[in-house]
């Protein structure tokens, strides 16, 4: 059956200890979580009554979380033998690349249309097209650029109905998520077709190019709803899912699967809303439900390790909560392997860790590399075979005064080449592997 749930254990410790189990700002705890793959849900002060507490942990290896809590428990000095999760396998003896940079864009996309918002218009796409690198911008323009050397200038412009909130290219037309809908053009003929997606902003979008769907866009409505459109004469809306109930995030076609199947992600402060949904692409049916997350889910990546201490195909979730969750993919679905807090890793408060956006690139030497952009306008790349090392961390992305403006809105690359972000501060940075 697809989507069996993960391991679970509960058992019993003194209470007096919860407080060790935790750790400074929790950090004991957040490393435990990240080197087992689990979630331990331990009771809050005002939840204790007795002399004992009951712990809860559900994932990959909680056997291994529970030794490792009651060793703490006796004061003994735990022993990590979780074989869940990445561990630091790094080898060393090769050089490592690390990026350096380029460029930034020589001038911002203009000021916000959307209602209320203060802030430069943030850049809320990029993507790279015959050549040419294209920025969707809350200011209602998709800007086209030219990467000359170390300049990048913006060569034309695309005027769009309102403020564009994400952006896709596929097979010779272009889309732009907008507030009610997607804009469409033709970038051979000119042509342009809006598609209703009514109840608010497209913030996802995704296509799907397989033998069993042919061509498909992909779309995430603020309703939760997901529409599946096909080009005929014009694309038309040929599916629609329903399941989510708050805006989709992020939307991503697993196609190493022999059956395709989607991935989406919808946002909300809780964990009732921030949930990760798989579907059977062919008919439409929920397979499974994740809900790890507490927070908005903001990225979805497939990944695939052909080599490495554990190779396989995994499914990477990034969050407003500071964390990344991996999941395995097997015959009974998506299963916990490995949860990463960015606070515990890099020792920030939680305001400035929260994940905004993140991809999946390489360096020059094929190894995998995931990209987390952060609210504070830090970007850094974790190397994923070597145990979630960090490989390097860029500073001072966006400008972060004011608003929204040192937040990293949108990653691209160029594998084994370079990185591009898109920021608050309506700018475009990139660097270069060297």
């Amino acid at each position: 059956m697809f989507g069996a749930p993960s391991q679970q254990t509960t058992f019993q410790v003194p209470a007096d200890k919860t407080g060790l189990i935790i750790g400074k700002h929790g950090a004991t705890v957040k490393k435990i979580n990240s080197d087992y793959g689990v979630e331990c849900n331990i009771p809050k002060k005002n939840q204790i009554s007795g002399p004992t507490v009951t712990i809860t942990i559900k994932g990959r290896d909680p056997a291994g979380a529970q030794q490792h809590i009651q060793a703490l428990c006796n004061g003994a000095k735990p022993q990590n033998n979780s074989n869940s999760g990445w561990q630091n396998n790094s080898s060393g003896g090769q050089s490592t690349p690390t990026l350096a940079p380029l460029c930034k864009s020589s001038e911002p996309h203009g000021p916000s249309q959307q209602q209320g918002d203060t802030c430069p218009a943030s850049v809320t796409g990029l993507l790279l097209c015959d050549g040419k690198l294209y920025s969707s911008g809350k200011d209602g323009q998709i800007n086209v650029w030219s990467l000359d050397g170390a300049s990048l200038n913006k060569v034309s412009a695309v005027a769009c109905p309102g403020p564009a909130f994400s952006l896709l290219s596929e097979a010779g037309w272009l889309f732009a998520g907008m507030d009610g809908g997607v804009q469409c053009w033709n970038l051979g003929t000119g042509a342009t077709q809006p598609l209703a997606h009514p109840s608010g902003p497209v913030l996802a979008m995704s296509v799907c190019q397989h033998p069993q769907a042919g061509g498909l866009l992909i779309t995430g409505g603020a309703d939760g709803s997901i529409k599946m459109w096909q080009l005929k004469q014009q694309w038309e809306n040929v599916s629609t899912l329903q399941g989510h109930t708050r805006p989709i995030r992020s939307i991503t076609v697993w196609t190493s699967n022999p059956s395709p199947l989607i991935v989406s992600a919808s946002g909300g402060v809780d964990q009732q809303g921030s949930e990760v949904k798989v579907w059977q692409l062919e008919n439409g049916q929920c397979l499974q439900t994740l809900t790890d997350h507490t927070h908005w889910v903001m990225s979805t990546v497939p990944m695939l390790l052909t080599a490495g201490p554990q190779p396989g195909n995994y499914l990477c979730t990034a969050s407003l909560d500071t964390t990344i969750k991996v999941y395995t993919l097997g015959g009974a679905g998506f299963e916990g392997f490995h949860s990463h807090d960015i606070t515990s890793a890099v020792a920030q408060p939680a305001d400035v860790c929260r994940i905004t956006a993140m991809i999946l690139t390489q360096d020059p030497n094929g190894t995998h590399l995931l990209a987390t952009a952060l609210v504070g306008g830090v970007m850094i790349l974790w190397d994923v075979p070597a145990g979630f090392t960090e490989r390097c961390r860029l500073t001072e992305v966006s400008d972060p005064q004011g608003g929204n403006r040192g937040e990293v809105v949108v990653l691209s690359h160029v594998p084994g080449q370079m990185i591009m972000a898109g920021a608050g501060d309506g700018y475009i940075k990139i660097w270069r592997w060297s």
